[in-house]
């Protein structure tokens, strides 16, 4: 120790406060995350998506723009965030319940189309039109965001469809790849329709269920020769 000088205790706590800090950031952000949502569902519901801009939203949230943006690259991401289920951890549980040896069938049918329709229904119609809209025509976001990345609603079903093949309940007659590309737009159909009131009264799950089962009977096709009895159109040339 230098002579004259007096040696500072160790703080202690002070790790501690900075360690403290970090999860209090995480908090704030994510109230503030919740805030911006929770306010731009309100205006959208009351106004409609085209009407009301990002200085509204940010307004009524009392947040700055740059806040805004830290969490939304675009108020197009933001619609998505809010009206598009959580694909990344619907592939998740579906892994995890291929792994507990689950059927793939339940999966698809039982379980995944469930987790969805139980998603898209907190959320008002409208919001869900526009937001299926744009997965259908090109999503108008970031590419380079992980929100843009956030719709894996296909690759849920490809690892179903896979698994279905290898474990033997599904013959090796479509790529899985296919499969799921059909069963994603025949579930975003089904969506739209429900949202647009198409199918009346009928819910949502009873809709993704029947469409899933079709999917499902659809690949379980053993050949794609026409004169096959079980792949021959009715009322064909061959009888």
């Amino acid at each position: 120790m230098t002579p004259g000088r007096t040696q500072r205790p160790h703080d202690t706590h002070a790790g501690s406060r900075q360690a403290g800090a970090v999860p209090l950031k995480q908090e704030r952000a994510r109230a503030t995350l919740a805030s911006i949502e929770a306010t731009a569902v309100r205006l959208w519901n009351a106004s409609g998506y085209d009407r009301v801009s990002v200085d509204a939203i940010c307004d009524a949230a009392g947040i700055s723009k740059g806040a805004f943006y830290f969490h939304f690259a675009s108020k197009a991401e933001l619609l998505h965030a809010v009206a598009v289920p959580d694909t990344a951890r619907l592939v998740e549980r579906t892994r995890e319940a291929l792994d507990d040896g689950t059927p793939p069938d339940l999966i698809l049918v039982g379980q995944i189309v469930t987790w969805v329709a139980d998603d898209i229904r907190q959320v008002p119609a409208s919001l869900v039109e526009r937001a299926v809209l744009d997965l259908l025509a090109g999503a108008p976001i970031d590419p380079n965001t992980d929100r843009a990345r956030r719709f894996l609603l296909r690759e849920a079903f490809g690892l179903v469809f896979r698994a279905a093949q290898q474990g033997g309940s599904l013959p090796p007659t479509f790529p899985p790849g296919e499969l799921a590309a059909v069963a994603t737009w025949s579930t975003l159909q089904g969506i739209l329709f429900w949202s647009r009131g198409v199918y009346g009264r009928r819910g949502l799950t009873t809709i993704l269920w029947q469409r899933a089962q079709m999917i499902w009977h659809g690949g379980s096709l053993e050949s794609l020769d026409p004169d096959c009895p079980r792949t021959r159109p009715t009322g064909s040339a061959n009888g």
